[in-house]
């Protein structure tokens, strides 16, 4: 293609003369979220490893081991993941915030994480497991900083480790249930207007999906979106929020928040219960260093060229794929703080009866 370089022109230009011979390889691996929209359920897998995060709050009085009468619901919800298991070790820790000393934290975490295993034993065929350990770690792998109440509330928590089935979940097709939006909604046969107040200007942008196809193990979405009026005097500006804002969509319970500016992973698939997320990538440092890794999802990223009305962009998202023929997109109207722009607020939408390919 013409005007487009070559990689060796490339890497001579800006890699002060490397060649094709000094490129390393590198693989990262895949992360994904989804959680249950009813309940304060999560599961992320990386790798080899499936994490199922449960809210403490919604399992246990504050300061008590033992189980409350609404703990079932979420406790189902848990097992429900081991449905399809072969085998592997599962291993259940009791989290806690750092209210109160380490070695009061530290039992509460430990009784915590036995009484979810008791329990689970009634709920769930644990012999799919080779063994089960449990384990209490305190406020010592906080998923946030303990600053504030709602931060606390995300440490407060009892996580299930084991290996993931070979097969992706199996959600219901059925619309059925959604959680509520406060944004635009449509099908997928209409466009949806998302019309936002920024700084006293209206902003209002359309949107469209392309297609949401399945290729092997990934959803691969196609998202359109026009300008009809910007924040420009013009009525142009960046096409950014109704798909991602500086922040990029929050990760919901887990606390996960991966490195996404201006990049559009906002939109989650809803089906069978489950909020599903966008798709990462664990971008360990070039030694290996898993603390400095980043969380990078598998969108487009800097989707923010200035744009005339009327003019569009279409953006790739990937998901993992699921065993369904319909789901619904949706951008939940989630906000995110990251202390220096303030709060950036997602402009929530829903489009219902998508059809996979």
């Amino acid at each position: 293609m013409a005007g487009v370089p070559s990689v060796s022109e490339f890497l001579e230009e800006y890699y002060d003369g490397a060649g094709v011979e000094d490129v390393v390889t590198r693989l990262f691996p895949i992360e994904s979220h989804r959680e249950r929209y009813d309940l304060p359920v999560g599961t992320q897998v990386h790798q080899e490893e499936a994490t199922v995060t449960v809210a403490t709050d919604v399992l246990f009085e504050i300061d008590s081991a033992d189980l409350s009468d609404g703990a079932d619901a979420a406790l189902q919800a848990a097992a429900d993941e081991f449905a399809d298991v072969e085998g592997g070790d599962l291993l259940i820790v009791g989290h806690t915030d750092d209210v109160l000393d380490e070695a009061h934290n530290q039992a509460l975490s430990e009784d915590r994480a036995e009484a979810v295993y008791e329990r689970l034993q009634d709920l769930a065929d644990l012999a799919v497991f080779d063994s089960v350990e449990t384990q209490g770690r305190a406020f010592h792998d906080p998923l946030a900083p303990n600053d504030s109440e709602d931060n606390r509330a995300l440490n407060r928590r009892v996580e299930l480790h084991f290996t993931p089935p070979p097969e992706p979940p199996n959600p219901s097709d059925s619309a059925a249930d959604l959680p509520g939006t406060e944004g635009a909604e449509g099908t997928f046969t209409e466009s949806v207007e998302v019309v936002s107040e920024t700084g006293g200007n209206t902003r209002r942008a359309q949107l469209h999906i392309e297609s949401v196809e399945r290729v092997g193990h990934l959803l691969v979405g196609r998202i359109t979106v026009e300008q009809i009026e910007g924040i420009g005097d013009d009525g142009g500006g960046p096409l950014a929020w109704p798909m991602a804002s500086v922040l990029g969509g929050p990760r919901g319970s887990s606390g996960l928040q991966p490195y996404a500016q201006f990049t559009t992973d906002a939109p989650t698939l809803l089906a069978g219960g489950y909020r599903i997320y966008p798709l990462d990538y664990f971008a360990a440092s070039p030694e290996g260093d898993d603390d400095d890794a980043t969380l990078i999802p598998l969108v487009d990223r800097f989707f923010t060229a200035t744009f005339d009305p009327g003019e569009s962009a279409t953006a790739t998202i990937l998901w993992p794929a699921l065993n369904v023929e319909t789901l619904t997109v949706d951008v939940p109207s989630e906000s995110a703080d990251d202390g220096l722009w303030g709060t950036i607020g997602l402009d929530p939408w829903r489009i219902t009866d998508v059809p996979v390919e």
